[in-house]
């Protein structure tokens, strides 16, 4: 009968570090660095291993012409053209009787009022009060300057929304540490206690993986059966869905720029967002230092005594804050609002140190928890770039 091989870690499986004549000040290099993990609020408690939040959203202040209706009907210099033809019967909604639209391109002036609405076709009076006749032009974007109301109207508009409704799912992050009773009985080089040594690194391990998954993981198909494990979605995947603020890979790159960053940013303002930190890996954020320096400044942290922080100026005037993330892929750059995120437990489920039952000549620990991530307003709130050169 051979002999049995030793379960967990002995103490011939560590003889390099035996105590010898070596200090007791043990000197390592791990990435530990959590980045992204410690811009997201920690807090708030998951009860359901799919965890769902509901979204309020305000009402378009825009409303779109239909892109056939454009090419073939747009409103000329003549004023003979008086009809827009709406995207669809929900942007319809959004104006009534009265109401004033101007084009969002640049240099528009002329304003519209609205006489008639039948379907989604709207009737509109040209060169409403001072303004003048013009050709109108791509893109085909109406804001809706007012909504102006009859003295005593009696007319009923309902203009409430039903609260979304998202989802992550909880994922299970745990590793587990086994020793021999004599593996923790002798002198190690500069560890009192190996059991507490070994659980201190598989932690800063564990919290690795969950800084990693935090950003590139993607929602499992389902909460989990006996033949698929739960995952959560990360920030990537919230914002890259279709409909959300996001530059696709194209196969030909660009350099991130002033104009890039600043085009990023508003396709989060233009839907009434005001995202505050810019987070990207190191080749990315290095560039804003040879951006214009009159954009670029360096100022403390907020979270942290003695750390200065770089910002970056859009030309909107709001500042982002500017932070690497070792983490994250190459060629990619997000703009976030991190108060409209957070990583959460399950309930009872945070981090925890449990000791296993004793089996055989040592002692077993794990270290696990179950977390998810909101994204609100994934598609409206943030943006990403996801075709970015090195």
């Amino acid at each position: 009968m051979p002999i049995p091989a030793a379960d967990g870690l002995s103490s011939f499986d560590v003889v390099n570090a035996n105590h010898v004549d070596l200090s007791d000040v043990l000197s390592s290099v791990l990435l530990s660095d959590a980045f992204l993990l410690g811009l997201v609020p920690f807090g708030g408690m998951a009860t359901q291993t799919q965890h769902y939040w509901p979204e309020d959203q305000l009402n378009n202040n825009y409303v779109t012409q239909d892109a056939a209706d454009a090419a073939a009907n747009p409103l000329d210099l003549l004023g003979a053209d008086t009809d827009i033809v709406l995207a669809s019967a929900a942007e319809a909604r959004l104006v009534r009787i009265g109401t004033l639209l101007k084009s969002t391109r640049i240099g528009a002036q002329e304003i519209l009022q609205v006489t008639a609405i039948a379907g989604t076709t709207l009737t509109v009076t040209r060169a409403y009060g001072s303004s003048v006749l013009e050709l109108h032009a791509a893109p085909f974007v109406y804001r809706i300057v007012g909504k102006p109301a009859q003295e005593n109207s009696k007319d009923v508009a309902d203009l409430s929304r039903d609260r979304t409704v998202e989802n992550n799912i909880c994922e299970i992050f745990k590793t587990e540490v086994e020793l021999s009773n004599t593996a923790m009985a002798i002198n190690q080089a500069g560890v009192p206690n190996e059991l507490q040594h070994q659980l201190t690194y598989r932690t800063l391990e564990i919290k690795r993986e969950l800084a990693i998954s935090l950003y590139h993981s993607v929602k499992s198909a389902s909460a989990g059966s006996d033949s698929a494990l739960r995952t959560m979605g990360g920030i990537r995947e919230f914002l890259s869905q279709v409909g959300g603020n996001v530059v696709p890979r194209t196969g030909a790159p660009s350099a991130l720029d002033a104009a890039r960053v600043n085009a990023l940013f508003r396709l989060a303002w233009n839907k009434g967002a005001e995202p505050s930190v810019g987070v990207g890996p190191a080749d990315q954020i290095l560039k804003f230092a040879t951006m214009n320096q009159d954009f670029v400044r360096y100022a403390p942290s907020d979270r942290m005594r003695g750390l200065f922080v770089e910002r970056f100026l859009t030309n909107l005037g709001h500042e982002i804050e500017l932070h690497i993330d070792r983490w994250m892929q190459d060629g990619e750059f997000m703009i976030i609002d991190p108060k409209r995120m957070k990583l959460m437990p399950l309930k009872g489920r945070n981090w925890q140190l449990q000791p296993l039952a004793k089996v055989g000549d040592g002692q077993r620990a794990l270290m696990v928890g179950e977390f998810t991530l909101e994204v609100r307003n994934a598609k409206e709130a943030h943006a990403i770039d996801l075709d970015l050169s090195a």
